[in-house]
């Protein structure tokens, strides 16, 4: 996932999935990049469902398995450190409808918290997570600074209602359909933080 704004050089990469560089990457490019860029990990799982009963999501390691290829020594990363999500939680909760709903809000705005001064900078920043309900605390951090697109590439149907919705009250996960989300549909403490709905607007969405 990609956000611009046009009219300021500022760029946002979400990686929730894997990220590989190779050394045919051109040399003008890696010249261009390195040493120009902020990396922030944002490690949560909140977003998604248990794989088994009572085991967590792993996806809260991706940043480190990211960090282990050696990608940040590659392209000279400035490293802006890691912002630590709420304890996961395997209690349904209603008040969300959301699986850790009201602790994705609680981390996406100290997500955005961390990110709003680093985008001030107007550098090149990669933030790794996690699942994809980061992608509220990012989101918020850019419509804090003014109105950004979207480049948006994932297999969830995001905007679909919930299937046999009485049958996951209180469970349904952030990270498949965090676009919905993003884009103002859905319950307003995450929707609408800091009274900032929507993050992206619809029209701004490729």
């Amino acid at each position: 996932m990609i956000a611009w704004r046009t009219s300021i050089p500022v760029w946002l990469l979400l990686a929730v999935g894997a990220v590989h560089a190779t050394s045919a990457t051109p040399s003008s490019v890696r010249a261009k990049v390195s040493g120009d860029i902020r990396l922030l990990d944002a490690p949560s799982n909140l977003g998604l469902r248990p794989p088994q009963p009572g085991v967590e999501p792993g996806v809260n390691r991706l940043p480190e398995a990211i960090r282990a290829t050696g990608l940040p020594e590659r392209l000279r990363v400035q490293d802006m450190g890691r912002v630590l999500p709420p304890a996961y939680s395997f209690v349904d909760e209603p008040t969300t409808g959301f699986r850790n709903g009201l602790a994705i809000a609680k981390y996406s705005r100290g997500l955005a918290t961390r990110l709003s001064p680093i985008l001030s900078s107007k550098r090149f920043v990669v933030v790794l997570g996690g699942d994809c309900s980061v992608l509220l605390g990012t989101g918020l951090a850019l419509r804090e600074k003014g109105r950004y697109g979207l480049v948006f590439i994932d297999a969830h149907d995001d905007f679909s209602p919930p299937r046999e919705s009485f049958g996951y009250h209180g469970r349904l996960t952030a990270a498949g359909r965090d676009l919905g989300l993003a884009t103002g549909f859905g319950p307003e403490q995450l929707v609408d933080i800091a009274g900032r709905k929507p993050y992206f607007r619809i029209d701004d969405v490729v």
